[in-house]
């Protein structure tokens, strides 16, 4: 399991680290949950569950709070965090790749 998630993290982040704005260097030892892919096109998500991907929401609130700096303020509406999870294949892995990709042209 461990593996498998580590190799489809990998895989998402070589095709989508070009135009990905959130920028980091991947934990070797690390096992992530999805990949957070920063500047993601209007109704990306939408177009993704409509492929029945489905990508979780994290801090909504943080989109209203006035206190909130803007970048934190838009991180949660520009924000897609794909999934990574052993059951997920190549192909589907390339499908939600080239859905992001095709969008952003």
């Amino acid at each position: 399991m461990r593996a498998r998630r580590v190799e489809n993290f990998a895989f998402l982040h070589e095709k989508l680290q070009r135009c990905n704005h959130f920028s980091f260097k991947a934990n070797p030892v690390a096992v992530p949950l999805c990949y957070p892919y920063l500047g993601a096109p209007a109704g990306m998500r939408e177009e993704l569950r409509a492929q029945r991907i489905y990508t979780p929401s994290y801090w909504p609130e943080v989109a209203t709070t006035e206190s909130m700096p803007d970048f934190e303020r838009t991180v949660p509406g520009s924000t897609v965090f794909l999934p990574c999870d052993q059951r997920l294949s190549r192909a589907q892995l390339d499908m939600m790749v080239r859905s992001l990709l095709d969008r952003r042209t």
